[in-house]
């Protein structure tokens, strides 16, 4: 559609030539098309980028997602009935795509566990408060898991990591105590202090090129893995 409209003088000479005025498109037409490339071009934007990266994008679908509802799709009370249609059927369909609440709450946590959207602007204070509070149960138990695996004798059993236990083996290395003849800490308290800590901290910016600010947010859990 967008090479349609661009090229638009260029087709309407060539069917004059042909003489098929008749295919021409009229006024109205034009318009809609053009409307139509606005709202669609920020989803293949997005899929382009996504798709591009050279690591896990997870954590960055709930903001995209935000953004398409909320901005691209957001209706308006002027312009085409069939404009106002398209958004509601595409908004629809998203929404329908991610109403699981489990499926919410893996985004959200993604999210939160990603240094540069951390904040999570796009929730409120119950919700954040809720993301931070199943953060700090799952760092808990990953305590203790990685605490009790120490302790096993014998070399360490291989096996294929699903994406979840990635994860949970990059908090574990985080969260490992490091000394084992200090007073032991609970689990909760450890989960706690680290996660009011991780929240306390600059999010890393999205389009910053310095070195410090790492846009891949596993090579920044990596970097700060020993903190």
């Amino acid at each position: 559609m967008e090479r349609i409209c661009e090229q638009q003088a260029s087709v309407c000479a060539a069917l004059v030539n042909l003489t098929r005025v008749d295919l021409m498109l009229q006024g109205d037409n034009i318009k809609i098309m053009e409307k139509m490339i606005d709202i669609l071009k920020p989803f293949f934007q997005i899929t382009e980028s996504v798709s591009g990266e050279s690591y896990g994008t997870l954590s960055s679908i709930k903001p995209l997602l935000h953004h398409l509802l909320k901005d691209a799709l957001n209706p308006t009370s002027d312009g085409p009935s069939v404009i106002k249609h398209l958004k509601e059927a595409v908004k629809k369909k998203l929404e329908q795509r991610y109403q699981s609440a489990e499926v919410s709450r893996l985004l959200d946590v993604a999210c939160f566990l990603d240094p540069r959207f951390k904040e999570l602007p796009f929730l409120s204070v119950t919700e954040r408060s809720t993301i931070h509070d199943i953060s700090k149960d799952d760092v808990s138990i990953v305590s203790v898991t990685s605490t009790s695996d120490c302790d096993d004798s014998g070399p360490p059993r291989k096996k294929t990591k699903t994406s979840a236990e990635a994860v949970r083996t990059i908090l574990a290395d985080m969260f490992q105590q490091s000394n084992n003849n200090t007073k032991e800490i609970e689990p909760q308290d450890v989960a706690e202090s680290e996660i009011v800590n991780y929240v306390r901290e600059k999010p890393v910016s999205v389009n910053s090129d310095s070195k410090e600010d790492k846009t891949d947010p596993l090579e920044w859990w990596k970097d700060n893995s020993s903190r």
